[in-house]
């Protein structure tokens, strides 16, 4: 991903000219580690996302509406107080380093102006965002590092602001020479890897376009004079925006990349944006949020699966309670036995062989030489009694400990099929509120509440798919009594529930919506899935049943190769 230093200084001028001069409106913190400036600017307002998410470090304009926490951060508080309506001077970056620069103009509290500058260091899992006062001391950053964290560098407010360490072994593009000179001593083989050893500014992948773009492939022997500077040459070039065109990377339909200017050696295509800003939020988006889901997701679905193994071993436990029970109708019968020949058994015996007179066949029956044959006879009642009541309240504890086997995996189906970090408060609070999980702390009870499900349209129907069980529950209420209704046959998946406004619904229709029931489900990647479908009418829920837990009869089925939505 070539998110370097080259990207960030394009980034740099593009956000310059679009908020320089303009007021910072309003700050939001919607993670701990991401915030966002709303900056007004000759009447219209851009929200400016910088964030240092070890997994998604970043920073560009956005468009993208975000849940913001009930209570605000220390740090968001902080930069309210300090640079809340303060003006922007201009942005730009520290030279080849991915490090941010907002030059800001605020007022303190007697009114006096005060110069700051909010850096946002883009360096993978060390980034940060740091407030600078004018005297070059730190303000306050989103990330401390304290001398246990790294004796190198640390960043708290107070201490003077210095710079990350330069890589003293690597000189940037000012140094041609230099460059030209390692060239020379190239040993072959993949190019871009050598270069990046001595090289800075500039991410493996924009070395290898530049290189393929002077020579024309990315791996040699052995490099020329000419061949080395044409390489320098190329490299200096890219530094020229004249001939930019952000865009994104296409491979087989997926953003896989972004860029300054199309690259000959990502993808199989490009998508052209009208700003670098666009581009990078084309790829970003997604990825950002499946990696915020994929971390509050994680506990939960280590959660889920705890509470299936401790199911399965419930269940285990029940069935060979009931498996040992099983023979209570021979204590029945041996009880039986000894009544009816109670004048035969004599005194002190230890066994009594009898008539089975149900089959005709003899029957060895042990005894308790202490205990008369009345007595005997009312122990194997008793133990009758007793393993009969077992055995009815094991199929009893079966039949439950299967319905939260059922429900657990489909939870897990959820949280494994999910994509929205929005989605992971639902089902945990789904979870507590069924008992498996413990609620949070936070003086309120749990009460898990429906979000909206993923809606869109087919041949002017509506379709709308749970993504958890909360969502099914609300579909199948909501529905009428024509709507068509899908799930994927004998797997746990979502509900799919097609509007049919009293029409009738075409087959294509339902064999699309079924292709996209199919996706959210525990099969999404098979190939043909059976997918269940039927008129709402003929769907109804138990009573006491588990969230998402339905019966329906009178379905046809249609196999289908699971699909997106949006493909």
């Amino acid at each position: 991903m070539p998110a370097d230093a080259l990207t960030y200084e394009y980034l740099s001028k593009e956000l310059d000219s679009l908020f320089a001069g303009g007021v910072v409106s309003k700050i939001t913190m919607p993670y701990r580690d991401e915030i966002i400036l709303a900056i007004r600017n000759g009447g219209q307002t851009g929200s400016l996302l910088l964030s240092a998410s070890p997994a998604c470090p970043r920073a560009h304009v956005t468009e993208r509406k975000f849940v913001n926490p009930v209570t605000a951060p220390a740090f968001l508080m902080h930069l309210r107080k300090h640079i809340g309506s303060a003006k922007v001077i201009s942005v730009d970056t520290v030279p080849y380093e991915r490090v941010l620069r907002l030059k800001l103009r605020s007022r303190n509290e007697l009114g006096d102006e005060e110069d700051k500058i909010l850096y946002a260091e883009i360096m993978g899992k060390y980034s940060n965002i740091i407030l600078v006062n004018g005297d070059g001391k730190i303000s306050d950053c989103i990330r401390k590092i304290t001398p246990d964290i790294s004796s190198k560098r640390q960043l708290l407010p107070g201490l003077s602001y210095l710079p990350a360490p330069p890589q003293t072994e690597k000189k940037d593009i000012s140094h041609p020479d230099f460059i030209a000179r390692q060239l020379m001593n190239f040993p072959g083989g993949r190019i871009a890897p050598f270069i990046i050893k001595f090289l800075c500014g500039l991410s493996p992948v924009t070395v290898n376009e530049c290189v393929y773009r002077a020579i024309g492939r990315e791996s040699s022997d052995r490099l020329t004079e000419e061949q080395s500077g044409k390489i320098v040459a190329a490299i200096a070039g890219f530094y020229d925006f004249s001939d930019a065109r952000p865009c994104v990377m296409i491979s087989d339909g997926n953003a896989v990349d972004f860029c300054v200017r199309p690259y000959m050696t990502v993808g199989n295509g490009f998508e052209e944006l009208p700003s670098l800003s666009q581009a990078m939020e084309r790829y970003y988006d997604a990825l950002d949020r499946k990696n915020r889901y994929q971390a509050q997701a994680h506990a939960v679905e280590a959660a889920v699966k705890a509470a299936i193994k401790k199911t399965e071993k419930r269940l285990d436990e029940f069935t060979s309670s009931a498996e040992r029970a099983a023979d209570y109708a021979d204590d029945s019968l041996y009880g039986e036995l000894i009544t009816a020949n109670i004048y035969r058994i004599g005194k002190n015996a230890a066994q009594f062989d009898a008539e089975n007179y149900y089959t005709g066949e003899t029957v060895r029956i042990p005894l308790d030489p202490a205990l008369s044959p009345q007595a005997n006879a009312q122990r194997y009642y008793k133990r009758a009694s007793k393993k009969k009541k077992t055995v009815a309240q094991a199929r009893e504890r079966i039949t439950e400990a299967l319905a939260d086997a059922e429900y657990l995996k489909s939870v897990l189906t959820e949280v494994e099929n999910g994509e929205d970090p929005a989605e992971i408060d639902g089902i945990r609070a789904e979870l507590a509120s069924a008992g498996f999980i413990r609620a949070r702390n936070d003086g309120k009870k749990a009460k898990p509440t429906a979000s909206s499900p993923i809606t869109f349209t087919i041949g002017g129907f509506t379709v709308r798919t749970g993504k958890n069980n909360l969502q099914n529950d609300a579909l199948t209420r909501a529905s009428k009594p024509d709507d068509i209704w899908l799930h994927t046959q004998k797997i746990h998946g979502s509900h799919t529930l097609i509007s049919s406004g009293g029409r009738e619904v075409p087959p294509e229709v339902i064999r699309r919506a079924a292709q996209v029931c199919a996706y959210f489900s525990a099969a999404r990647n098979s190939e043909n899935v059976p997918v269940d479908y039927t008129k709402a009418k003929h769907v109804s829920k138990p009573s006491g049943a588990r969230p998402g837990m339905v019966v329906y009869t009178d379905q046809k089925t249609v196999y289908v190769k699971p699909s997106a939505p949006d493909a």
